[in-house]
């Protein structure tokens, strides 16, 4: 989630890194989603890891 080596400084600096990672987080987990309804649908895809 990219918070292992981030530094709060500021409320204002933390809000927006934390919006912004969970934001990638999500887009992340809408492709893996689509990725693997793909998979079933017989299309071959990459191996998804958990």
């Amino acid at each position: 989630m990219g918070l292992d080596q981030y530094e709060v400084r500021r409320w204002d600096g933390w809000y927006r890194h934390i919006t912004l990672a969970m934001l990638a987080h999500a887009y992340l987990a809408v492709i893996r989603n689509q990725a693997a309804e793909q998979g079933e649908k017989g299309v071959t895809t990459a191996p998804v890891r958990s």
